[in-house]
């Protein structure tokens, strides 16, 4: 009976606790430690003391928690509770000071603990991205200079530009790209192109984008070709330097032809854009996007764009760079006397402005 009373007064005490008292872990081994929770996951609890600084404990090690001030509850599900943790040995663990009273709760359901009025890890997410687009615009100026001699004699420049603009809620994206090159005097490229991409974002995974191209290319005998297409794209990963998003489109493309008869073509575009930042030395992109005609038979008639680049700082700088890129363009039904596959290979020496 007496051993009954006093769990009781001490469960009485535990629930009413004064502020003054500060949060308390109790372990398997029955020992307790009193401090400040400062973090809490799935693999350990950090609680700052006065003895003994920061400890790390192993959540297997931990038989209860409680603390002296409400604090934000996140159970494994997801669903976040205001409440107040409480615990005495041999009742088991409880929530008080809630929208529900005092309520039994298993400590294997509680996979986040912070204070009320602190940020949750979303919030903070959402923070440091607008943090990192507060500086709105950022780009790049690319060149390089190619040629051999002896047998055969090769020239080629490569110049590009390319501009990004991020907002709370929007991307701009900017590029362009002139290819000339020269074999033994002859000229064996010629080829621009310019893009304007806009993405806007309707949540965190989902968004709107809106993409024009324009290219000129002698040697695939266009004078002008432009695809505009407008359409819907999830991210399928967002993390700090790790990406990857899908897009699809519905659009128009008109060819102006150097020579023979200007076309025009409802088209859509099928594609992903990833990309990978490896510490702060290696950056990896891959974009590929398919382009089928669909006004005149898409399985006949589609375009394969396909770009790898790999990108490393230079001297130490970031804000010099050397930058190499890997080009496919596949065209499945090209102009008499033109491949079906034209690739690129460019080296540039890229300066980077933020």
């Amino acid at each position: 009976m007496i051993k009954a009373l006093h769990r009781v007064l001490v469960l009485t005490l535990a629930l009413a606790a004064p502020a003054t008292i500060a949060d308390v872990v109790y372990l398997d081994d029955e020992s307790v430690i009193k401090g400040e929770i400062v973090s809490l996951d799935g693999e350990s609890l950090e609680v700052e003391t006065d003895f003994a600084g920061t400890l790390t404990i192993e959540r297997d090690a931990i038989e209860g928690l409680a603390t002296d001030e409400p604090v934000v509850i996140t159970t494994e599900d997801g669903d976040e509770v205001e409440a107040r943790l409480a615990y005495v040995p041999g009742e088991g663990q409880r929530i008080a000071d809630s929208a529900f009273g005092t309520t039994t709760f298993e400590l294997s359901r509680l996979s986040a603990v912070r204070g009320v009025g602190e940020p949750s890890p979303a919030e903070i997410r959402l923070a440091e991205l607008r943090e990192k687009r507060a500086n709105l615009w950022s780009g790049q100026l690319l060149v390089g200079l190619g040629g051999t001699s002896g047998n055969s004699e090769s020239r080629s420049l490569n110049f590009g530009a390319r501009a990004r603009r991020e907002a709370e809620d929007d991307r701009l994206y900017l590029s362009l790209l002139v290819n000339k090159a020269q074999q033994d005097g002859v000229e064996s490229a010629d080829e621009k192109l310019g893009t304007v991409r806009l993405e806007r974002d309707f949540s965190r995974s989902f968004f709107l984008f809106a993409q024009t191209e324009a290219e000129r290319d002698d040697f695939e005998n266009i004078d002008f070709r432009s695809t505009t297409t407008l359409g819907p794209g999830y991210y399928f990963l967002q993390r700090p330097g790790h990406e990857l998003k899908g897009r699809m489109g519905l659009g128009y493309e008109y060819i102006s032809r150097i020579v023979g008869q200007d076309e025009s073509e409802a088209v859509v575009t099928l594609g992903y854009d990833y990309l990978l930042d490896v510490s702060d030395w290696f950056q990896f992109t891959h974009n590929l996007t398919v382009i089928p005609q669909i006004s005149d038979s898409p399985s006949d008639n589609f375009r394969v764009d396909s770009t790898l680049a790999v990108e490393a700082p230079l001297g130490g700088s970031p804000a010099w760079s050397l930058a190499a890129q890997y080009r496919h363009q596949y065209n499945n039904n090209p102009e008499p006397g033109v491949e079906d596959l034209d690739t690129s290979y460019l080296l540039n020496l890229a300066r980077s402005f933020e």
